[in-house]
């Protein structure tokens, strides 16, 4: 057997330390509650974990920064969903900023504020028993009021990606899946200019993004994605750009065109190049992409941009809705 490299860091070595902690196998949670206001709030968290028998304690860690933070740190009550190997796309749905992570997902709510899923693996239902602040998290113990418990495979999760605990899943082995995590991006234009979503969170504006949805082949998925995220169906017409978010996850980006009218309302805007919120764009990759789409679109002479490597751009000579492209038999 060879002998494995052993890398060495300080705790004060972020890098180090959340590529040690990610070597940890853990379950994947979504932890949900309302605030005073009955809006529900939810998260993704792996950082879950039984505390005592007697009383019945389980612990959450919530990051500081996070928008439902609020809301936890004040709720009377809150559940918690173990996940079942095929919730990977709800897993997902509440990492990342939605206008309604819980719409078309069956909740229910045995206590105020203690909304866990239905078809979750298994489920606590739990009362606050402590908050105890801790460097940039909040740690939140719960008191478990209820449990519920199904026998559906397990969802997994370590070193970035996700696994099942079924023995027959990914050809017999638990190992997690290869890869990095993947979003679709989609670039539209109305009166003038490009659409961006701003999360409610941050307050921060991005295009419009999401993860791949169920569907028979990947452009089914990927469409879905972006009828979950825009509200109306679009037509892709090239793949723009590919942009890594962070050092897991990678964007493809699109050009595309909507099949009805764009979303509107707070989280939605219309910019042009002088009215782009350059400062306010997350990630700060996306700003020299936009920049380079409306000087690209200002002569219609686009190119397809790879930020592998060194980068580089691939002119193209005529841009077609997939659609057009199948009707001529390519």
């Amino acid at each position: 057997m060879t002998a494995q490299a052993i890398v060495r860091g300080s705790g004060r070595d972020q890098s180090v330390f959340r590529r040690t902690m990610g070597r940890f196998l853990t379950g994947v949670t979504v932890v949900a509650t309302r605030d005073a206001d009955g809006q529900r709030w939810g998260m993704t968290a792996n950082s879950f974990s039984s505390v005592s028998l007697d009383p019945p304690l389980v612990s959450i860690c919530i990051a500081n920064r996070a928008a439902s933070l609020p809301a936890f740190a004040s709720a009377e009550h809150f559940g918690i969903s173990i996940l079942a190997s095929s919730q990977q796309d709800v897993a997902m749905r509440f990492a990342k900023p939605f206008e309604d992570k819980f719409d078309k997902l069956d909740f229910e709510e045995p206590h105020s504020g203690g909304l866990v899923l239905r078809d979750a693996a298994a489920s606590v239902v739990c009362r606050p028993y402590a908050r105890i602040e801790a460097g940039d998290h909040l740690i939140l113990i719960g008191e478990v009021l209820e449990c519920a418990l199904s026998e559906e495979p397990l969802l997994g999760y370590g070193q970035g990606r996700f696994f099942s605990s079924d023995p027959e899943a990914e050809g017999g082995t638990r190992a997690p899946r290869p890869g990095r995590e993947v979003d679709f991006g989609w670039l539209i234009e109305g009166d003038g200019g490009l659409l961006l979503r701003r999360d409610r969170g941050s307050g921060k504006w991005s295009v419009p993004m999401g993860v791949l949805r169920e569907g028979g082949t990947m452009s089914d998925s990927m469409l879905n994605a972006a009828k979950s995220v825009l509200g109306v169906d679009i037509e892709p017409v090239f793949l723009y750009s590919t942009v890594d978010l962070s050092n897991e996850r990678t964007c493809y980006i699109y050009r595309a065109v909507t099949a009805g009218p764009l979303p509107s309302g707070p989280s939605w805007g219309v910019f042009g190049p002088a009215t782009v919120p350059w400062s306010e764009l997350d990630p700060p990759a996306l700003a020299p992409m936009i920049d380079r789409y409306f000087h690209e679109r200002s002569r219609d002479e686009f190119g397809i941009y790879l930020n592998l490597g060194g980068g580089r751009v691939a002119r193209l000579s005529e841009e077609r809705p997939w659609s057009e492209a199948a009707a001529g038999g390519e």
